[in-house]
């Protein structure tokens, strides 16, 4: 049957078993007859009757490179191949269909005329030319009359009718074929039988919608062809798209097979070669040979480690038992060091932190809060750090939550630029109290309520540590975050004024913060 689409929706793909044209390959006659015979005039009687032939010309004995759309294997690959069937995609909706076999057309469903046959190196009559280059695929140039009815009686082609067009190009030698010669012993075994050939070619309708997906947008057709021989590992294979016009009744089990001592001769429509490498292994053999030991890195233990080894030496040695690597690190601070790396698919039990569960009540805001840290060899493991990223970028890559994450900072910028205004507007010397800001918000007819109830409330408590009730005011309109007035409390923190002067003294920023940081560890350590 042909196509019959309904318009399937962007994305779907809809499965169709072939689009055979009104009219097939071939030449056709026109029989009109007419008969006239008066009824008043007995004898005026006349017969009338005219013929005329035309060709519907279709693809036979080559096809343009333009109607092929993929192959696979992909030419000249080396791969693991040997669970997947060969195929070929066309472009030109209905060519596997334009032509029929002789024996095929009381199918129901009517059978390709082509089909994709793999050859090993060794199942190919072949000669190499004396002067030019061999062909890599074992095809041999022949004139169409050669290649359709070889003058060798031992040879066995297709033998089918040329139409007058081709008749008249053949008489001029210029039309000509590719072909292929196999043994009929093993044409026999590897070609497909005639009730096989309809299974083995399908039409797939495909709508891309507006995105331009191999130059094309909106709905497509593309037929496609599949072999059916599955390649053996380590062997090379010529793949040929051959016709099968003429062969329909002398395929295997058909009424009349070609004996097992001649050859066949088949026209070559495409053809490329491949190579299937060693899978190590079926599916059944790999899983029943799963061992935990070789998903691990194997440890060789260097030659300068001297028996027995030092504390330092055997937790290097355990941080790779358990599936641990050494990679090049470098901190905030720019300092060059190594950290730990273990990957999530390594079979060991991984270390328990608590606020790595997205519910915890603390849990991971930044990669930086995921890094391990081990205080007795001062090394850090990333494993976490470098998942969560990962889980980071993935999400950020997903572009309904990019958006809905813009849209959120967005509208967080504007109520904060709301409360700033709010402030300035302020009488001078007048405290923010929550109660005067939600005033101020209500008044204002904008904003979001609870955020501001929560900015000026909770936040502000939070980040002042005081969380009385009766606390207030919790902003300032001089201390618009709350967080000056309890610097010393915050040794984190460091007043800009500081900051700057240190800069204006050629100090580096780095170095000073880190030293201020050391210097309140240390008077923190002396109260303790």
């Amino acid at each position: 049957m042909g196509n019959e689409s309904n318009n399937i929706d962007p994305g779907q793909i809809r499965f169709l078993n072939n689009s055979v044209p009104v009219l097939t390959g071939g030449t056709y006659e026109i029989d009109v007859k007419q008969d006239i015979q008066s009824e008043s005039h007995a004898e005026v009687k006349q017969n009338y009757e005219e013929k005329q032939s035309f060709i519907v010309q279709a693809a036979r004995f080559s096809i343009p490179a333009t109607t092929i759309h993929s192959q696979f294997p992909a030419p000249g690959a080396k791969e693991e191949y040997s669970q997947n069937l060969p195929f070929i995609t066309f472009e030109s909706e209905q060519l596997p269909w334009v032509r029929t076999l002789k024996g095929g057309t009381a199918l129901e469903n009517p059978p390709s005329w082509m089909a994709l046959l793999l050859f090993e190196e060794n199942e190919l009559i072949y000669t190499e030319p004396k002067e030019g280059t061999a062909s890599p695929t074992k095809t041999t140039l022949l004139p169409i009359k050669e290649a359709i009815n070889p003058t060798d009686a031992n040879i066995v082609g297709s033998n089918v009718t040329l139409d007058p067009i081709e008749q008249s190009k053949a008489d001029e030698g210029s039309l000509s074929a590719y072909t292929i010669d196999v043994s009929a012993a093993n044409f026999n075994a590897i070609a497909p039988t005639l009730a096989e050939l309809p299974f083995l070619a399908h039409l797939r309708e495909i709508n891309v919608g507006q995105k331009v997906v191999d130059g094309m947008t909106g709905t497509g057709f593309f037929p496609i062809l599949v072999g059916n021989r599955l390649p053996k590992e380590n062997v090379k294979y010529s793949t040929h798209l051959v016709s099968l016009e003429g062969f329909g009744d002398r395929l295997p089990g058909g009424s009349a097979v070609i004996p097992n001592d001649k050859t066949v001769r088949l026209v070559s429509l495409q053809s490329w070669n491949f190579e299937t490498i060693s899978a190590g292994g079926n599916f059944t053999s790999l899983v029943e040979a799963l061992d935990q030991d070789k998903l691990q890195l194997d440890f060789q233990q260097p030659t300068s480690w001297k028996e027995p080894i030092t504390v330092a030496q055997q937790k290097v040695k355990n941080r790779y038992q358990k599936g641990y690597v050494a990679l090049n690190s470098v901190t905030r601070l720019g300092e060059s060091t190594f950290s730990w790396y273990r990957g999530p698919f390594v079979p060991v039990i991984p270390e328990h932190i608590t606020n790595t569960d997205p519910n915890a009540e603390q849990a991971l805001l930044s990669s930086d809060e995921a890094l391990i840290y081990d205080s007795e060899t001062g090394i850090f493991d990333q494993s976490y750090a470098a998942a969560w990223e990962t889980g980071r970028m993935t999400t950020l890559k997903n572009a309904t939550v990019s958006k809905a994450i813009f849209d959120w900072k967005k509208e967080g910028i504007t109520l904060l630029k709301l409360v700033d205004t709010l402030i300035k507007e302020m009488p001078k010397g007048q405290q923010m109290t929550t109660a005067t800001l939600n005033k101020m918000i209500t008044e204002s007819k904008s904003g979001d309520q609870k955020f501001m109830n929560y900015l000026a409330g909770q936040f502000g408590k939070h980040v002042t540590g005081n969380t009385s009730k009766s606390a207030q005011p919790v902003i300032a309109i001089s201390d618009p975050t709350g967080l000056h007035k309890n610097l010393q409390s915050m040794p984190g923190l460091i007043h800009p004024d500081v900051l700057n002067n240190a800069m204006a003294n050629g100090q580096d920023p780095h170095e000073f913060i880190h030293g201020m940081l050391r210097k309140s560890n240390i008077n923190k350590n002396k109260k303790e």
